[in-house]
């Protein structure tokens, strides 16, 4: 009988937990179109970047499916990289970008589409954006696949 009321107050303390650690989770994670939702310039500076891209790929304009942005560093300065892909068909196509947090700048990034053949990738092409230097594209370069 003891076990049982430990575990009912177990249950009941985990239960009461869950909304305030989901709520604190939530406010440190950031994704890409709320932040452009907020920041006009963030929002024109990503359009600006994946404009070419978006010609053949509509789906970027929307952000496509995100996940929350990542902080990376690179020579003391700190970034966000945020990643997307295509809905539906994340192993076709996605992108990635790199927001300075210092400055709210986003003027590097990539574009990757792959082709497959049979069971596995046959090809892949990345378009570099905003003619990142080669430190940067070391940070973009492992979150493309």
């Amino acid at each position: 009988m003891r076990i049982s009321h430990s575990l009912c107050r177990l249950a009941l303390a985990s239960a009461l937990l869950v909304p305030f650690l989901s709520h604190a989770q939530s406010s440190e994670s950031v994704y890409l179109a709320d932040l452009a939702k907020s920041s006009k310039q963030v929002a024109q500076q990503y359009q600006n970047l994946m404009q070419d891209v978006a010609k053949n790929a509509s789906w970027v304009k929307e952000f496509g499916t995100a996940s929350p942005g990542e902080t990376v560093s690179l020579d003391g300065r700190n970034y966000q990289l945020f990643q997307g892909c295509k809905p539906h068909d994340c192993t076709s196509a996605s992108y990635v970008v790199l927001l300075d947090t210092q400055k709210q700048t986003m003027a590097h990034g990539a574009f990757v589409e792959n082709k497959e053949s049979g069971t596995g990738l046959a090809s892949s092409q990345i378009q570099w954006l905003g003619n990142p230097e080669l430190d940067q594209v070391r940070l973009i370069a492992p979150a493309l696949f």
